[in-house]
């Protein structure tokens, strides 16, 4: 979105020809690491696991459940507000990915709403409204229904008769 950007950024990044100062050897701004296995020692040293023990980063796909973050709470910053409160309540966050959804992607993931809930339109129109954040939600005891028991935890979908544990968080986006 400018003039000679790839010219500017390699300049940002490895000095300019006349002061030859590479930014990469500014160990403030960047810490490099050789390999792999240093790289994940490093990360983890700085950022521990932020998704917490139960953590994989990868999705299980069994006995889990999903839940989304709506794009006004993404933008609203109530992301880690959503993700204690569910934690808290002894579930297990396993996988979290962020999504920038088109109409036609969220037109299929609501289309059980189309024709059903009076406000499918604005449902559409919110969720390819800017990122939301899906979570993998796992519960430690198997003998639990992973999907009954959020649902109870987080309440329906349907604005009008939510309820549960997640009343006023309908309004934080989960």
């Amino acid at each position: 979105m400018g003039t000679n950007v790839c010219s500017l950024l390699h300049e940002f990044i490895y000095g300019s020809k006349e002061t030859s100062e590479n930014i990469l050897c500014n160990p403030d701004l960047f810490m490099i690491t050789s390999n792999v296995g240093d790289s994940l020692k490093l990360a983890h040293k700085i950022f521990g696991n932020p998704g917490g023990p139960n953590f994989h980063g990868a999705a299980l796909l069994k006995n889990t459940t999903l839940c989304v973050i709506r794009p006004h709470a993404v933008s609203d910053g109530l992301t880690g507000k959503i993700w204690s409160s569910i934690t808290e309540k002894g579930f297990s966050v396993t996988a979290a990915s962020l999504h920038r959804l088109s109409k036609a992607d969220s037109a299929d993931f609501l289309e059980v709403y189309k024709g059903v809930v009076q406000e499918y339109p604005e449902m559409l129109d919110h969720l390819s409204s800017g990122p939301c954040i899906a979570l993998e939600i796992d519960i430690p005891d198997p003998n639990v229904n992973v999907h009954q028991a959020f649902r109870e935890f987080a309440g329906p979908t349907d604005p009008v008769r939510i309820g549960g544990e997640f009343q006023e968080a309908y309004k934080l986006g989960s």
